[in-house]
């Protein structure tokens, strides 16, 4: 707004140039002659052209330039908006992924859990590694070590699941491994709980810019 004003202010300025160097030309003199009259008319209204012009030219510039700037705001906004629509989208995967977890605990088939939980460990590790580009906070040293945490957990619950059997196997029935398992699907809950957290504070905090 100011280089507009600033814009007008210098066209006027040189309309007021003009009408001093025609006061200047012709001794400055009022004249009482009609036709120097219309004379000093036409020359006023070539100067008042040319400022109307250059106002026209001024302010078609002026509003090219924000409809340019209108314009990268709204492919920036619509391009922020497809983003996290992607980002929403892959976390729900990878929330759906590492919540069924939990739900495999009720496995009556250890082999079939321990296979499962397999396929969550290799599909967290795809995840850091392929979806960089719409995650950076995966190159955060914190995040990635929490992922990496999460999959040391879920390695220990496939330890821990083989532990429960051979104890529940023995005519004297050993509880800790129990309560070892127990006490991993805790830790991972909660991990897995701030972890999510993390990745939808970071799409809200992106689409906000």
């Amino acid at each position: 707004m100011k280089t507009l004003r600033y814009g007008i202010w210098i066209i006027a300025v040189v309309m007021l140039v003009f009408i001093a160097i025609y006061f200047y030309r012709f001794n400055g003199a009022l004249s009482d002659s009609k036709a120097d009259w219309g004379t000093f008319g036409d020359y006023l209204s070539g100067v008042f052209s040319m400022f109307n012009l250059a106002v026209v030219v001024l302010l078609t510039v002026y509003v090219a330039g924000l409809d340019k700037k209108r314009s990268e705001r709204e492919i920036e906004v619509q391009r922020r908006i497809i983003l996290t629509q992607f980002r929403k989208e892959e976390l729900e995967v990878l929330e759906n992924k590492i919540t069924d977890t939990i739900a495999l605990m009720t496995e009556f088939n250890n082999e079939q859990m321990i296979k499962n939980i397999q396929g969550i460990i290799d599909y967290i590790l795809i995840f850091q590694v392929q979806k960089k580009y719409l995650f950076p906070i995966l190159l955060n040293e914190t995040v990635n070590k929490s992922f990496s945490t999460l999959n040391q957990i879920l390695e220990n619950m496939q330890v821990s699941i083989k532990e429960v059997e051979i104890a529940f196997a023995k005519e004297k029935i050993d509880t800790e491994p129990a309560l070892k398992f127990a006490n991993l699907t805790a830790d991972y809950t909660e991990l897995r709980y701030n972890l999510i957290s993390r990745l939808q504070l970071f799409i809200l905090n992106d689409l906000k810019g």
